[in-house]
């Protein structure tokens, strides 16, 4: 097996490279970065630990799909993969045992260990074999596919929500209602097939539009009911669920325009890094989605004009 896990790391190098960016150099902006977030999840909410390991969490469902585990299947028994997965899991969940070790916060660390284990021993549900319902409707699939893989993390939201509204916690109410747009954003953040493009008979104008629009439905049918819930339990701050909405919906819009201005490719590593400081001002993305739009028309008149 250790021919499988130098296999992945270079392919995980090979891919990093493409972006334009040394492994090294990746390591220590990703280590960077996740301090950073979890500082402020630590300074913000007294969840911090358990939002972390959920998210380690969520890195590691999305680690799985159907070619990988065929593949894994067709080479190792049975015993061999819960060896990998084991590990895999470990490692994907270990700077969030880390960090939260590092806090003091020991049981969520064993917590997290446990969780990894466990997981990794449970069967792997397969997407083609689910058949979840959804709320959305048949043609937007990347909602459909995002809900039956990670739907499951909004019951976890409700939850929190529940615990924010019994201690009286808005800014927590107010994360909660942040996740369903940056769920809609991740689900629409993989690239599709061009042919998934090209079977529409739309121009790139409406076409852009289209998937804007389903987009946007998908992130407030999942967000209402949470937004109704912090205007009826914490009516004193309306007005801030009413711009936490806002942003949400712009954060969406410009999400997809960024999407399809370097499709099919990925956005460069030097954008990239622009564009996520811009999401932490809400103004500026609007002025990306400017030139966000221009390029994804350029880029889409390819596949439909």
């Amino acid at each position: 097996m250790t021919y499988y896990y130098l296999i992945q790391y270079r392919r995980l190098c090979r891919r990093i490279r493409a972006f334009g960016l040394s492994p090294l150099a990746a390591l220590i902006l990703v280590l960077i970065g996740y301090i950073a977030i979890a500082t402020v999840l630590y300074a913000r909410s007294a969840y911090a630990p358990f939002i972390l390991i959920l998210l380690s969490l969520q890195i590691i469902w999305s680690y799985y799909h159907d070619q990988h585990l065929s593949l894994i299947e067709t080479i190792y028994d049975r015993h061999q993969i819960t060896h990998i997965r084991l590990i895999t899991h470990s490692v994907l969940m270990l700077p969030a045992v880390i960090y939260t070790s590092m806090r003091g916060d020991f049981i969520a660390a064993l917590m997290g260990m446990l969780i990894a284990a466990i997981s990794a021993l449970l069967p792997i549900p397969r997407l083609q074999s689910q058949k979840i319902p959804t709320p959305f409707r048949p043609y937007a699939f990347e909602l459909i596919r995002g809900f039956r893989r990670y739907g499951w993390l909004l019951l976890i939201v409700i939850i929190v929500l529940y615990n924010a509204i019994r201690v009286d916690n808005f800014n927590l109410a107010a994360f909660c209602l942040a996740i369903p747009f940056l769920m809609t954003m991740s689900w629409y953040s993989e690239q599709e097939d061009a042919q998934f493009v090209w079977i529409y008979q739309l121009d790139s104008r409406a076409f852009l539009i289209h998937k804007i629009q389903s987009s946007l439905i998908g992130s407030l049918i999942l967000s209402l009911p949470l937004a109704v819930a912090n205007i009826y339990f914490f009516s004193a701050h309306w007005w801030h669920v009413c711009v936490i909405m806002l942003i949400g919906i712009l954060y969406v819009t410009v999400h997809l325009m960024s999407k399809y201005a370097y499709y099919p490719g990925q956005m460069p590593i030097a954008t990239g890094f622009l564009y996520g400081f811009a999401l932490l001002l809400p103004p500026l993305p609007i002025l990306f989605a400017i030139s966000f739009y221009r390029r994804a028309i350029a880029k889409l008149d390819y596949f439909l004009a």
